[in-house]
């Protein structure tokens, strides 16, 4: 099912990088799979082999139009209703925003920090970030209260640690270093 959910994902994503805004629709999806999975009997309607393709074709457009989706997630939510996958959309989503992260030149970032950062540290964070490693970053951001101050940050397998506690260690070593040249 993973690759048939990265065939959908592949033909979304390049319908939305022609749009003015190619990550809204993950947005859109995002929103749709939020009211599927609050709503079991929303997925039963459209699982069901007793309502009509008509039908759920009508209640899905009149849904779409109030959501304002766009022409490619319209497109790709119709053929999904139309071949039973609605249950795909969680894979699809998570595919298309690798796709999609992949085409933009966007990275994960994992960065954990002793406190909780303002908006302002955090944006110039992100900016040192994009700076090392030539890509927009996507930060998700988590205190760790193991942390004595500054930050760890994993993109991929790449970790800078620009933690206190990892400054103290290299002073200590270069410390040590010296004295033994001594």
């Amino acid at each position: 099912m993973k690759r048939l959910a990265r065939i959908y994902a592949e033909a979304l994503t390049e319908g939305a990088m022609k749009l003015p805004d190619p990550e809204a629709p993950v947005r859109e999806l995002e929103q749709l799979a939020r009211v599927m999975h609050e709503a079991a009997e929303l997925r039963t309607f459209f699982d069901s082999p007793a309502v009509p393709a008509q039908a759920r074709r009508e209640w899905l457009d009149r849904a779409l139009t109030e959501l304002g989706a766009s022409e490619p997630v319209r497109n790709l939510l119709a053929l999904l209703v139309e071949n039973r996958r609605l249950g795909l959309l969680e894979e699809i989503l998570e595919a298309l925003r690798e796709e999609l992260d992949r085409r933009l030149g966007i990275v994960e970032a994992e960065v954990r920090t002793a406190r909780e950062l303002d908006v302002a540290e955090r944006r110039a964070l992100e900016e040192v970030l994009e700076q090392r490693t030539g890509h927009r970053v996507r930060a998700r951001y988590h205190v760790d209260p193991g942390l004595l101050g500054g930050a760890v940050v994993a993109i991929g397998s790449t970790v800078f640690d620009g933690s206190v506690r990892s400054q103290l260690e290299r002073l200590r070593a270069r410390m040590l270093g010296s004295q033994l040249q001594s």
